[in-house]
């Protein structure tokens, strides 16, 4: 095998470690912000429950409703990840 071959052999060995590298990295972005929506809905919960005030409640519901609607009108493929 030529010192060329080999070059190319090595570069498209780094290449594929590289994009292996970015993908996994993304992977970890992702599923942190997973765990901080859950944070964060966790939250939610515990600051609206019985015993909450109306203006509480009121701006939950509505800010829930706003989030709600606003994902449903999303395009179907933006919905789902291409995993």
């Amino acid at each position: 095998m030529s010192n060329t071959e080999e070059e190319k052999l090595w570069i498209d060995n780094m290449n594929e470690k590289v994009k292996l590298y970015s993908v996994s990295l993304a992977d970890e972005d992702y599923m942190e912000k997973i765990r901080e929506l859950h944070h964060r809905l966790d939250m939610v919960k515990e600051i609206v429950r019985p015993g909450c005030s109306c203006e509480v409640l009121k701006t939950a519901l509505s800010c829930m409703s706003s989030l709600a609607t606003l994902l449903s009108q999303m395009p179907p493929q933006k919905l789902h990840a291409s995993l």
